[in-house]
């Protein structure tokens, strides 16, 4: 696939990087500046809305308390008596276009200024329990206008009833939201009837509004605000209940109104940003152009020149146009010099290499992805019985090299997923007698194709030295199970043998405690004896005696078999025996052979206050190289590592012992197999690649030649760290009569 031009890949970084966020940015800011005005909006018709409300309850208020103090007087007077007192209450309030005096039977008694008397009056509804009344506006017949008939009722039943043009309340609340403004008033009675709307043909119908949206949440509430839809229309409204009559006002507005400044502000500034956008793209990708680009076309094209071997027509026409192409046009000018160098270089150092290869002792092929042979060394054409390696070529891999195909999965897998493997001491019958071959397989990706690198070495040899190396850890195993098997037969050995010299003591002469106890039985020890003696009791004694000795011999020759070593505790500087024991580990061949030592990581943390302790120091090399090789093996296996392979060797001077520590960094020891590490041929490694004796001899060596203890501590996942306490005095040697373990016989000894 082609790669895209410079021009488009600056372009898209200018889009994603200049001007995306730019929009992003001014949207966000269209957005703050849109939210801004709407809370400020809602802010103030809330203010204009609580001011109007109490305003609206105010003047109406003024209306029931002038009705509430007439309704003091006692109406039980003449008709013009009353006529004269609604003249004096019109008087007074000019709100009021005509005032009535109502009896109990709701008859009209009286009327200022002149009205119907005698006639029913049919608008007012029951009186509350403060004696007010007041129903819903109306357009009454005769009043020209939305009406509102307020009352007041006496003790004695009667109402005086006050006629109320709301026309000049409405043209009031009228002047806070004219027709033609964006805002719009609403004030409704308590059941939604309208009092006030910019529709008056509404307002004539006694349209009700009660079931708006905007009115949804108000239950129980003195205000509310919300966006709601009517009609098609977004608003954003708020509402005010009036105290004492439940009246509605509402202030609401189409968000449009809102939504257009922001949205004409925010499309002015992406005009803006494009505009200025463009003006600097285009500027750029003509500097781009004609300052890079052009320059770099040139380039191209000298590099397909020197690609084709033209070294000296590669040469750059425009090498001004910046400073870093003239670098360029010098530096390739002088790598076109050298190509030709280095290709008869390379010839030579082909055949070099070629020579290397052909000079290793084992045999190393190259296979590509279908597993035929590319390239082989003369070892492999030996091994394969071809007279030279490129008569190899092509040729299927598992059948000029059989011990392949028992690895073919490990060969699969390096060809397909790019996985290295390797496989030790692979059995393979070869001339009629068998060997053993160690195989590697690592991915080789060479043009695109796929392939792999082979390695196979003939480790017969080295397979006969480990099985005779297994043949001697078998053996010093076996001292240890001598050594275990002494401690367990030497203490019931003693116990017979103790209990026989007793029983030939307590019935020998000459013993007071013997005469003593044969008199109280009425006998004599002599008697005793003789009776003994006929039974064969004492030859049977006698020979309880020589086979409990000739038990003891033998114990004595499995416990010299267990000190299998001639050498003596001697003070020995343990930080240069851990040092020869680290060296060794490092040059050890299976070591090398299987990871290499010196990649790991070693640490020393000695004390230097500790002196020379006494130990057998071939024995105490033995242990540590164990530790280590282990360690090593441990590491090695571990699929994936947050860090380098490490080992720290730590000392310590304790209180009467001295301390060796060492410490790895590998997978750990599980808690089921923490139980059994120290048991003679328990291993965790594959079948074949331990025998699970080198921890049971290294803990023979420690607690039964040196008489120290030897533990360990680890976690899975978490290292392995062996702890050995050497004690610094050497171990007194066992005395004739005592067992492995220092414990006492008890021959000799009277119960």
């Amino acid at each position: 696939m082609n790669a895209p031009p410079l021009n488009a890949i600056i372009g898209r970084k200018l889009l994603t990087l200049v001007l995306a966020p730019s929009l992003a940015f001014t949207l966000v800011l269209g957005s703050l500046i849109t939210y801004s005005q709407y809370t400020e909006m809602l802010g103030r018709n809330a203010a204009l809305a609580q001011s109007l409300a109490r305003y609206t309850a105010a003047y109406m208020d003024d209306a029931t308390h002038a009705l509430a103090h007439a309704a003091l007087d006692d109406p039980a007077k003449p008709s013009a008596a009353l006529t004269a007192s609604l003249a004096n209450l019109y008087a007074a309030f000019p709100r009021f276009d005509r005032l009535l005096w109502l009896d109990p039977d709701a008859d009209i008694a009286a009327a200022y200024p002149e009205g119907l008397i005698g006639q029913d009056f049919p608008f007012l509804p029951a009186p509350a329990e403060d004696g007010r009344s007041l129903p819903r506006p109306a357009y009454a017949p005769g009043a020209g206008g939305l009406t509102l008939y307020a009352a007041h009722s006496t003790p004695r039943g009667w109402r005086v009833v006050a006629e109320m043009d709301l026309t000049t309340l409405r043209e009031h609340l009228g002047d806070f939201a004219p027709p033609g403004q964006a805002t719009r008033l609403l004030l409704a009675d308590a059941y939604g009837n309208l009092i006030v709307h910019p529709d008056e043909a509404l307002v004539r119908q006694q349209a009700n509004v009660g079931g708006w949206p905007l009115f949804a949440g108000l239950e129980g509430r003195e205000r509310t605000s919300a966006v709601f839809r009517q009609d098609g229309v977004l608003y954003a409204g708020v509402v005010e209940v009036l105290p004492g009559l439940g009246w509605r006002l509402a202030l609401y507005t189409p968000l449009r109104e809102v939504l257009m400044p922001a949205s004409r502000t925010v499309a002015g500034l992406i005009l803006f940003l494009l505009a200025f956008f463009s003006l600097v793209a285009a500027s750029f990708r003509y500097e781009l152009r004609r300052r890079v680009v052009a320059p770099l076309a040139d380039f191209a094209a000298a590099l397909q020149q020197a690609a084709r071997g033209d070294y000296r027509n590669a040469a750059l026409s425009r090498v001004d146009s910046f400073a870093e192409l003239g670098v360029m046009e010098r530096e390739f000018a002088a790598m076109a010099a050298m190509i030709a160098t280095r290709e008869s270089e390379l010839r030579n150092s082909h055949a070099y290499l070629r020579s290397i290869i052909d000079s290793l002792v084992s045999s190393v092929l190259a296979v590509d992805a279908n597993a035929r042979v590319s390239l082989m060394n003369t070892a492999a054409a030996r091994m394969c019985g071809l007279d030279s390696p490129d008569h190899a070529s092509g040729r299927d891999v598992y059948e000029l090299f059989p011990v392949l195909c028992q690895a073919r999965g490990n060969l699969e897998a390096a060809l397909a997923s790019g996985r290295a493997s390797a496989r030790e001491r692979q059995p393979c019958a070869s001339g009629g007698r068998s060997a053993f071959y160690d195989l590697s397989f690592a991915p080789l990706a060479s043009g695109g194709k796929g392939g792999a690198v082979i390695r196979i070495t003939d480790v017969t040899t080295r397979a006969q030295m480990e099985e005779v190396m297994i043949q001697s850890e078998k053996m010093l195993s076996v001292g240890g199970l001598a050594a275990g098997m002494a401690h367990e037969i030497n203490n019931p050995l003693g116990g017979i043998l103790q209990s026989t010299q007793n029983i030939q003591r307590r019935i020998g002469p000459g013993l007071p405690a013997n005469d003593r106890a044969a008199a109280d039985l009425g006998t004599d020890v002599g008697t005793v004896r003789a009776y003994l003696e006929r039974r064969g009791v004492l030859r049977m004694l006698d020979g309880i005696n020589e086979s409990g000795k000739r038990a003891a011999a033998i114990v004595a020759n499995m416990l010299n078999f267990s000190r299998r070593t001639t050498s003596r505790h001697a003070p020995t500087d343990l930080h240069a025996l851990i040092e020869r024991t680290l060296t060794l580990a490092a040059s050890d061949f299976d070591l090398k052979k299987r990871y290499d030592f010196r990649k790991i990581a070693i640490t020393r943390d000695f004390d230097p206050a500790l002196a020379a302790v006494p130990c057998v120091a071939t024995e105490i090399e033995q242990v540590l190289f164990n530790l280590f090789k282990n360690a090593a093996q441990a590491m090695s296996g571990m699929p994936a590592r947050p860090g380098r392979p490490a080992i720290t060797v730590a000392t310590r001077a304790g209180d009467g012992y001295a301390e060796i520590r060492v410490r790895d960094n590998g997978p750990g020891v599980g808690p089921e197999n923490r139980k059994r590490i120290f048991e003679p041929f328990f291993t965790t490694k594959p079948p074949g690649d331990g025998t699970g004796l080198g921890l049971s001899v290294s803990y023979f060596i420690i607690t039964s030649n040196h008489k120290g203890t030897f533990t360990l501590e680890s976690g899975p996942g978490g290292g392995a760290e062996f702890i050995i306490r050497l004690p610094l005095a050497p171990p007194a040697p066992a005395p004739d009569g005592q067992d492995a373990a220092g414990a006492p016989d008890d021959q000799g000894r009277d119960a």
